[in-house]
């Protein structure tokens, strides 16, 4: 199978693959869950004794779903429309000017302030209004 426009979009469609790496990974543990404890399942297939290993159903299914969820991701990454997608999407993400260190420092300061003034307002509005209904209400 050729992959499709070679070279474009290395970083994306690797990204991509990656994630149904992990996808993967959460679903084969996932997968484990769905054997009910009596099954025959549970029951061990061999044993490597020497190294004291021992493979059960459990293994080779959790092993056959993260392999398909692999499998789909590279077979998803080389589609064609996907493919695109990924390969204009990292084109984007390239054009984009990506703040300062600086500047992330100074506008991180400035939220972490005004969000102090907010909740202080907040609060002193609540205070102020909990006392005017409660002076009401008697």
């Amino acid at each position: 199978m050729e992959v499709f426009r070679k070279g474009q979009g290395k970083i994306a469609r690797v990204s991509a693959i990656a994630f149904m790496c992990l996808i993967g990974i959460l679903l084969a543990g996932w997968s484990v869950t769905l054997i009910p404890e009596e099954s025959t399942l549970k029951d061990r297939l061999f044993g490597l004794d020497f190294v004291g290993i021992s493979v059960s159903w459990e293994h080779i299914i959790s092993a056959a779903v993260f392999c398909i969820c692999v499998l789909a991701g590279l077979l998803l990454a080389n589609t064609p429309k996907v493919a695109i997608f990924l390969i204009d999407t990292e084109t984007e993400v390239k054009k984009v000017s990506w703040s300062t260190y600086k500047e992330l420092m100074g506008s991180t300061g400035v939220v972490i302030v005004a969000s102090f003034f907010v909740a202080l307002f907040v609060g002193i509005a609540d205070l102020v209004i909990s006392k005017l209904i409660h002076l009401l209400i008697r």
